[in-house]
């Protein structure tokens, strides 16, 4: 059943003597229950099946070079979150218990379950996906790398004109004597491409061409390439 991806709990009993259970709900807190010589009931398998869209969501996700890791424990999630972090990984965390909340605070993007996630889980997180879908997050890597991509365009654009226009005034003033921009005239044209060159540029949509470049690591370098 546990190959067959089924959630496994196995039921067992033990006969205690009355005196060692507790009798009050304060005292079981504090109770360890007793692990050795069990008797095994049954093993039920519990069918948890993905919705609709989900596996296309992963595939693309993993055409787009993010890495799926599921199924892990809270604490194996911190555990993971900070050896990738080290490695210069850029991680993300998703999770809805209390107990995910270490690891959604610490990941660089954390996204917590708007439906079945604890107020905590939420908190700790910097998205909150309100439809509990995974498909949600391929929205969010979608968009995330469409603003990525407008800024390089930007800056890309930014720096192509102020260039132009700093070696244009530069060779003039060495080969006339004379400027043809003054700087009123150079605050003018770089107010007007700042605002235009910003508005066409932070309002284009995102595009499923996005979802095929890889991955865009920490290093600053890789922000112009």
């Amino acid at each position: 059943m546990a190959a067959n991806c089924l959630r496994c709990i196995a039921l067992a009993y033990r006969l205690c003597e009355q005196e060692k259970v507790p009798s009050n709900e304060e005292s079981f807190d504090d109770w360890v229950l007793p692990e050795d010589n069990l008797v095994l009931l049954a093993i039920v398998g519990i069918k948890d099946p993905c919705r609709p869209g989900v596996k296309d969501a992963v595939k693309i996700c993993t055409d787009a070079g993010v890495k799926v890791m599921g199924r892990s424990s809270p604490n194996d999630k911190l555990l993971l979150v900070q050896a990738l972090r080290k490695g210069g990984d850029v991680v993300a965390v998703t999770g809805d218990g209390t107990n995910d909340a270490p690891a959604l605070h610490e990941a660089d993007i954390g996204l917590s379950m708007g439906i079945q996630g604890t107020e905590v889980a939420k908190e700790s997180s910097d998205i909150v996906i309100l439809d509990d879908n995974f498909a949600s997050v391929v929205k969010v890597v979608r968009w995330g790398r469409s603003v990525y991509a407008n800024i390089q365009k930007f800056i890309q654009f930014q720096l192509t004109v102020n260039v132009a226009a700093l070696v244009i005034n530069v060779v003039a003033a060495i080969s006339t004597g004379d400027v043809p921009l003054n700087s009123v005239q150079l605050l003018w044209v770089n107010l007007i491409m700042d605002t235009l060159g910003a508005l066409a540029l932070a309002t284009e949509p995102p595009t499923d061409n996005l979802m095929h470049r890889s991955p865009v690591g920490r290093r600053f370098e890789s922000f112009l390439m």
